[in-house]
């Protein structure tokens, strides 16, 4: 299955920009990421973030991006999640020897 031929929704993207500066935008969601980031003040430091002034270290990059509420997957998980849920939801037809319903892969 390849996901790249299907259309996209038309909607604004999720970027993980956007989720971080929504999060550093929030009280609660950025002391989180504060203290994954392992900032002292959380406030100034969302603040030169935000304006570019100061970067995020790469070694704690994991776990700022699981504060933000983002998970890094890859693209072939997802196309394999996208054709679990395409059989689990057609499984009559794959049970009874009738191919994939509705859809052809």
């Amino acid at each position: 299955m390849n996901t790249q031929n299907l259309p996209t929704p038309s909607r604004a993207r999720a970027t993980v920009k956007k989720v971080l500066r929504d999060a550093l935008a929030d009280k609660v969601k950025r002391d989180a990421v504060a203290k994954a980031a392992g900032w002292k003040d959380p406030s100034s430091a969302a603040s030169r973030v935000l304006s570019d002034q100061q970067g995020l270290s790469l070694d704690k990059l994991d776990d700022i991006l699981s504060a933000a509420g983002l998970t890094v997957v890859t693209p072939s998980y997802l196309d394999w999640l996208a054709r679990g849920a395409i059989i689990g939801a057609h499984c009559w037809c794959e049970r009874n020897s009738m191919g994939t319903c509705g859809i052809d892969l």
